[in-house]
Formats: structure tokens, sequence, C-alpha cells
């Protein structure tokens, strides 16, 4: 196997989580901790509908609350982000990847595996006494642990932030031979056991302990997001139900990484399900940003004839996602809105195919669907929960050119690279077993040509890929009447 050279350690500022360790924050970028713990909740309307985050785990929706179902011995909540949702793999979160890294460089908000979380601040905003906002971050985004195909993590002990250390596991099993010595009596003393297997991850990079799990797990990619309760703001003033708004900014501020090294030369496991024993890197797959159907200027480039390559992403997927335990609410049908037609399709969810794709880039449909038991899409009885991605300035031109002046970012230029986007829900995500209904996943996502590296622009600027969904609530004519005060509101 040919090793290549130690990459030198990086330096690391790390925000953390205002509800856990505020006083001695963890030196990881990821920590353990209980995925279905909620730190935060934002409710909209007075129907009592609302939604809970968790700083654990980079403000991930773990909580969502649908007062219209029946409430259960092991839900009196009325939640269903249940346990099957919960996991930091699933969740209602931000994730994206790229084709010329294999869809293996995955930055994650949760964190690094199911149980593994990003600490991160959470910010209430509150009007008149009541929670109006909550703002997540800025943190570093860690990457996801590419799907059981890649293994790019070689130290997996890390610092507990308590003075002790911590097993930082990733889900690969061949190199399970580094270990902590818990023979000892204080926490502080434990140190690190090497057993016989030295084939410690894949990525063809000779890693020493001076490289941390920071190092091999984080990104140079920022997070930034809100939650935002509309219900009583302009534009909704006289709306009922519940409308939250979700804005958010995946940010690369910083140079490349190492994290971004170790997707250059290794190779895909050969038991992945996917591409299995080709090479991590697809350099077919890289863009000439000047000729592409989605040019950037020249004045922006340092170089006229630039093409992407590891440090970039190139065949950007990006999407957000709600999920929720079937066991807790199983609605019967879904909406969708073809625009040729203007109408509203109704289909049973349990009817094939089991992952719709509803598109708006080649094909008929709004980003948009509801979930309800209701036969009728303006039924002004029983109640809906309805997703929307809108046509607006951000979601249209999603990728944005900043440049910090006298301190403070600035956007310099706003440019669309969409060249797929759609709404999408797989009612059986997790399958149906002899003792669960399984979990559904429905969201959003679209793909972007490529996001640039800070080195391939001048003066400073920084590329930033952003968007925004609406979550809506009520009976369907509520969904209906406040899709239209969307519409208008996030108008380009």
């Amino acid at each position: 196997m040919i090793k290549l050279k130690s990459f030198g350690k990086l330096a690391l500022s790390i925000v953390t989580s205002v509800n856990v360790y505020s006083q001695n924050p963890p030196a990881n970028i990821v920590l353990p901790s209980n995925p279905r713990v909620t730190t935060d909740m934002l409710t909209s309307g007075d129907n009592g509908f609302a939604i809970g985050i968790t700083s654990n785990g980079g403000g991930v929706i773990n909580k969502l609350i649908i007062p219209g179902i029946t409430a259960k011995s092991d839900n009196p909540d009325k939640d269903v982000s249940g346990p099957k949702a919960d996991l930091y793999g699933r969740s209602g979160q931000m994730t994206f990847r790229d084709g010329a890294h294999s869809s293996k460089y995955n930055p994650t908000q949760a964190g690094f595996h199911e149980r593994l979380g990003t600490r991160t601040t959470v910010e209430t905003v509150n009007k008149n006494g009541t929670a109006k906002k909550l703002i997540v971050g800025p943190f570093r985004l860690a990457l996801w642990r590419a799907d059981n195909g890649y293994d790019f993590t070689e130290n997996e002990i890390g610092d507990n932030g308590n003075g002790g250390k911590v097993v930082l596991k990733d889900p690969y099993n061949d190199d399970d031979k580094l270990f902590l010595d818990r023979t000892t009596a204080d926490p502080k003393d434990e140190i690190l056991i090497a057993g016989d297997n030295k084939v410690l991850d894949i990525d063809e990079i000779e890693e020493g302990l001076e490289i941390t799990h920071t190092d091999e797990v984080g990104t140079p990619f920022t997070y930034y997001g809100t939650y935002e309760d509309m219900i009583g703001e302009s534009g909704f003033t006289d709306a009922s139900g519940s409308i939250i708004r979700h804005y958010y900014e995946a940010r690369y501020y910083d140079e490349a990484d190492h994290s971004l090294e170790q997707f250059r030369f290794g190779t895909i496991r050969a038991d992945s399900k996917q591409d299995a024993g080709k090479p991590i890197l697809k350099s077919d797959l890289f863009k000439n940003p000047a000729t592409s159907l989605f040019p950037i200027p020249l004045a922006y480039l340092k170089d006229s004839g630039y093409k992407t390559d590891y440090k970039d992403l190139s065949n950007m997927s990006n999407a957000w996602n709600l999920r929720m335990d079937n066991d807790y609410w199983e609605p019967a049908f879904r909406f969708v809105f073809n625009q040729d037609t203007d109408t509203w399709v109704r289909t049973a969810r349990g009817e094939k195919p089991k992952k719709p794709v509803f598109r708006s880039d080649t094909g008929n449909f709004k980003e948009i669907f509801m979930l309800t038991s209701e036969e009728d899409v303006d039924s002004d009885v029983g109640f809906a929960l309805m997703l929307f991605r809108p046509k607006s300035v951000i979601n249209d031109k999603q990728i944005v050119g900043r440049k910090k002046v006298n301190g403070v970012w600035e956007n310099i230029y706003e440019l669309r690279r969409t060249f797929e986007s759609y709404a999408s829900e797989s009612f059986l995500r997790i399958p149906i077993s002899a003792t669960s209904r399984g979990m559904s996943t429905f969201g959003f996502r679209n793909r972007v040509d490529y996001l640039l590296n800070p080195d391939a622009l001048v003066d400073g600027i920084r590329e930033v890929y952003r968007a925004e969904y609406y979550i809506v609530y009520g009976t369907p004519k509520e969904c209906l009447d406040n899709l239209a005060k969307i519409e208008v509101f996030a108008a380009i």
C-alpha cells in the first residue's frame, strides 16, 4: 500500500453548545450523546404545533409535534420524530456530498455517526416573551461516516472536554484494534492501546497521533441556520395554523483541509454497495467554471482556465429532509401540485412507487407536498403537514460569493448553478417489520454544478451554498391559505 507524507495538524476553533459543556467545552468536533435529547423548542401558532432541535447534534430537528394525532403511552407529547427518526444519521437536517468524491465526502449537520453529534450554540430570539426564532451556529461541519463505503478515520480517540479521553468509533469493524485502557482508576489516566491490526483506514495517508480525530472528521465548511415562526410576522399577520421558515447556509470560508486530502487517493471498499473497488476521486466529473453551463464571471477567478479538483465540490448534491416514525403517524394520502394542469393530485401513500419524486426543473410539479388523511385538499377539518420549497431569490441563486469588508462579510455575487431540483418522499425509508411500521423520509434535493474552494477565487472571496424551506401545519385549507401567503412573501 502506498503511503503519503503525513500532513501537519490544523488549527481549530470550536463553538460549543450553550446547553452542554458551556463551562468546559469539548475539544473534539464530535462527541457521544443521546440523539433523542431535545435542547430547544419553537412553537408556531396556537394549535400546539412545535418543533424541537438538539444542540448536541448540529441543531437538527429531533422533535416534531403533530397535535392532531392520538397520544400514546410511549408518546404522550404526540412527537412523530420517534426513536427510529432521531438518530444523528436521520433526524430533520441538511446534508451535502458531491459526485467527484464518489458521494462519500459528506458534510452533515448532525455529526459523524448515529450517536456521535456535533455540538453547537443555539440562540433563542424572543418577542414579547415568546420564542420566535432559533439561531443555530455558526459551527464547523463534521463529515458523515461515508455510508460504510470508505474508512477515512485512523485515530478514533478524542478529548472528552473534561480532561479525559473518549472512543469515537466509526462503523468499520476491520480496524477495531484501538481502544482505551480502562484499568486505570482515574479516567484522566486512560491511555491509548494499539493492537496488532495496523490497517486503520484506507485513505492512503500515514497519519500519526499528531493528526487528531477532529482533523480527520472536521471540514472547512461552516453551518449557519435559523428556524423562525412566521405567524403574525409581516406578510402573515392574518395567518392561522402554523408556519416555520427554515434557512441555512453551508459556508466554504476556510481553506481546503486534511478532510479533503483523505478523499484524494484512496479506493472505495470492496464490500461497498456502490463503486466497490474504484478510486474515491472521479476526475472525469471535474468542471471548467468559466465554460460551464453555469459560468462564473472571469473577474472572480484567479485563473481563467481553472478546472475544479479535489478541493472543490463538483456535481454537488444537497438534501434537506424531515423524518417520522410511522408507528406514531401514517397519513393516508399525499397531495402534489401539477403546474401544467393547475390541479392538486392525490395519491395513496401505500401505492407504488414507494419513493415518488416530484420535479420542478424538468417535470410538471411544484416542489411541495401535503401529507394528510383527509380526502379533500381544501378540507377545513382534520390536519395536514406541508413542506414547500418556494421559487425565491435564495433558492434560485443558491451560490453566493462573499468578501469580508471592514470585518463584515458582504455578498459580491449571487449565481444560479442548480441543474436538478425536486421534492421526494419515501414513506418506507425504514421498512415495516414484525414490531414496527418503519420510518418515512420526506423533503427536497437539488444538484449544483460546482462549489469553488477559496484558493480558486480572487481577493478573499468565499463561496456559500444557501437554501430556504417552509414547514406548514393546520387543516388542509389553512395549509393552502398559508401556501399562497408564502408564495407572495418569498416571490422573486
